[in-house]
């Protein structure tokens, strides 16, 4: 009867990290549309980041607590598999469910890793003309400066 129960913490486990895994897929969708923009909005995109960061700390501990009692009942739900096959086939469709979220996740953010790379790369060629161009200005100004300019010049006047 008590296994039962830990099956029952189980399964609201995994769905409450099929629902985190879900407000993940939502903020790195958000994520992507902010890294198709012209000019990224790096307030919100650490906003996102941050946000992500906390679902990712609570992931952790809904992993650790559910390893926890796995270990638990894993003896009694190995030996005794068929009184529990219907919570089984519930748990392995809510991993199947996990899974696939996480995967989805995974492919999307490599999607946005490529998109801010281009952005950087964009960014760094950016900086990188600013900085040539003043310099041409500049050699340009000494080379102006200097043009007019007459060194001293010494004459011998004997012969």
């Amino acid at each position: 009867m008590a296994d039962i129960n830990y099956l029952q913490i189980m399964t609201e486990s995994l769905q409450n990290k099929s629902s985190i895994l879900s407000r993940i897929l939502d903020k790195t969708s958000e994520i992507h549309q902010i890294a198709t923009q012209q000019e990224l909005d790096e307030t919100t995109f650490d906003r996102k980041i941050e946000d992500i960061s906390k679902l990712i700390a609570e992931l952790d501990l809904l992993d650790s607590g559910f390893d926890s009692v796995y270990e638990r009942v894993r003896e009694e739900l190995l030996y005794n598999r068929k009184a529990y096959e219907k919570e089984i086939c519930m748990l392995q469709d809510l991993i199947r469910e996990i899974t696939d979220k996480s995967i989805r996740i995974q492919n999307m953010e490599q999607e946005n890793k490529t998109l801010l790379e281009k952005h950087f790369l964009n960014q760094k060629k950016k900086i990188r003309d600013t900085k040539k161009s003043k310099q041409v200005a500049r050699d340009y100004y000494n080379n102006m400066s200097q043009l007019n300019y007459t060194a001293a010049q010494f004459l011998d006047h004997k012969k």
